[in-house]
């Protein structure tokens, strides 16, 4: 092709729709050092393409769809000093051949090295523990919340209904996670032949669309959780609460404009050019660096954009939602009053304020970076992308399960061994003499009122007394229980101490 041409030294090859390059087609070009060919089109080229090319020194080989090529390509290119190319695989195959000083363009991706997908050992590690933990401990929530689901008269149904919700969300990011930690496995010192293969599968896009759905729907999930949880202590008597309707129906729009939005990007699209979950090889489309690739304005416009609206509006209903707790604490103390079930939303306010707080940990720096990298402002490591989209981002996702649905497991047992606790009293005391009940009679309420005073004040003391161990937790209950019956004249029943003492648990001791 070539022939005759031994003296030329530089060579303009680009914008020809060249498809291929096979056998030695520039064997004859003995003294060329600048070669080229971008904006080609092309799609492969053969193993001896650069056979003869001693003295090449400068190539460009970007703006070309070139798939998966020879280790041994650029074997012959002994004096090459600089290679521009569009994957930064071109310099590992350099490296491959022993070219390590070779000034090559693009630089290395944050996550992958030549062998690895996942070059940081420790984030491999993560990969795993997390996202072992995400779909484990989520599937844990939605299948106890399914077999535990409340009435849909019971005030926990539209709570019970949100975590779940928020659980399924957190267990894809879970399967993202594990989609990732096996192609690495898969890859393991070979990565470097199939980094285009797997950044243009369907596996690598289909978990791109899992994070993506995720990371959003939990977002947008937290934020119906806050509204829910502000309206319910600003307005505790239901006016404007939120109906288990309009709950279902907030939660049913979230999940399909987040499907749509995970989607629409996977779709053949000039706009993101069928590479949009394929720009890393973790395939997260987060602005996390300063490479402004396609699509880059629709990440920036959902992941900050939309989530900075959202942890807004969260951080609103949580202040005003704490401003209503010390004001009510304020009141209760003045007036000497309790409403068990304004307490109850309180009690449950503060657990997930709780959770959103975490999930602020998690997002606000994913937020924050994605600003500084687009502005350009301050310069990141690429090591902080590669934590911050491995570690800060799904971890919120692993511990959700263990803050709010394993906390519950754990405080319903400890009601539980109160009630059973008081029941067994009770009945020793059920019996006892006339003149065990000088403590209680004093009090001015009916005898079945009365009776339940006087049974805890001989449980109390009767422990106290004995040489028996017994869990201080529990006495201390029962003791703020009697002291809040004796100082406000109050019926046992509707006795509720810092929603820790649930009032079924009493109610069953009266009818004793």
């Amino acid at each position: 092709m070539f022939y005759q041409l031994d003296h030329l030294t530089t060579l303009y090859m680009q914008g020809n729709n060249i498809a291929s390059f096979e056998g030695d087609v520039f064997q004859d070009l003995k003294q060329l050092k600048y070669l080229n060919i971008h904006g080609n089109g092309l799609e492969s080229i053969g193993r001896g393409t650069f056979f003869g090319l001693s003295k090449l020194e400068y190539l460009n080989m970007s703006g070309n769809n070139i798939g998966n090529v020879d280790k041994l390509i650029f074997k012959d290119l002994m004096s090459l000093k600089t290679l521009i190319s569009d994957d930064y695989s071109f310099c590992c195959l350099l490296e491959d051949v022993g070219f390590n000083e070779v000034d090559c363009t693009p630089d290395a991706d944050v996550f992958s090295s030549c062998d690895n997908l996942m070059q940081n050992v420790y984030l491999r590690a993560f990969l795993w523990l997390f996202g072992l933990s995400a779909l484990l401990g989520n599937s844990f929530v939605i299948l106890w919340r399914w077999i535990n689901w409340p009435a849909k008269k019971s005030p926990s149904y539209t709570q019970s209904f949100l975590i779940t919700n928020l659980a399924v969300a957190d267990m894809l990011m879970g399967l993202y996670m594990l989609i990732i930690a096996s192609a690495d496995s898969y890859y393991r010192e070979d990565y470097v032949t199939h980094d285009s293969e797997w950044k243009a599968s369907r596996i690598c896009t289909l978990a791109g669309i899992l994070a993506f759905l995720s990371s959003e729907s939990s977002v947008y999930t937290l934020t119906v959780i806050s509204c829910d949880r502000f309206l319910h202590i600003a307005f505790p008597f239901r006016r404007f609460h939120l109906t288990q309707e309009t709950v279902k129906f907030a939660v049913a729009v979230g999940w399909f404009l987040t499907l749509v939005a995970s989607i629409l990007p996977a779709l053949p699209i000039p706009y993101f050019n069928d590479e949009y979950y394929g720009v890393t090889s973790v395939c997260l489309a987060l602005p996390l660096t300063s490479e402004k690739v396609r699509g880059w304005e629709y990440t920036a416009a959902i992941i900050i954009g939309f989530n900075t609206l959202c942890f807004l509006i969260i951080f609103v209903c949580y202040t005003a939602i704490f401003m209503f707790i010390k004001a009510s604490s304020r009141n209760i103390k003045q007036t000497g009053t309790n409403n068990s079930d304004k307490n109850q939303h309180i009690a449950i306010a503060m657990r997930m304020a709780f959770i959103v707080a975490t999930d602020f940990c998690c997002w606000v720096p994913i937020i924050v970076m994605g600003i500084l990298s687009l502005t350009r402002t301050v310069y990141i490591p690429p090591e902080a992308y590669a934590w911050a989209a491995v570690f800060v981002l799904p971890i919120n996702s692993a511990i959700n399960p263990y803050l709010y649905t394993f906390v519950t497991l754990k405080k319903r047992q400890k009601q539980r061994n109160v009630s059973k606790y008081v029941t067994e009293k009770t009945n020793e005391c059920s019996g006892m003499k006339t003149g065990e009940r000088e403590y209680g009679t004093h009090f001015t309420k009916t005898s079945n009122e009365r009776t339940v005073v006087e049974m805890i004040e001989y449980i109390i003391r009767s422990q106290k007394l004995s040489d028996k161990s017994v869990n201080v937790e529990i006495l201390q209950h029962l003791s703020e229980v009697l002291d809040l019956a004796k100082k406000y004249n109050t019926d046992i029943s509707q006795i509720d101490v810092g929603n820790r003492l649930q009032p079924n648990i009493v109610t069953t001791t009266t009818k004793l």
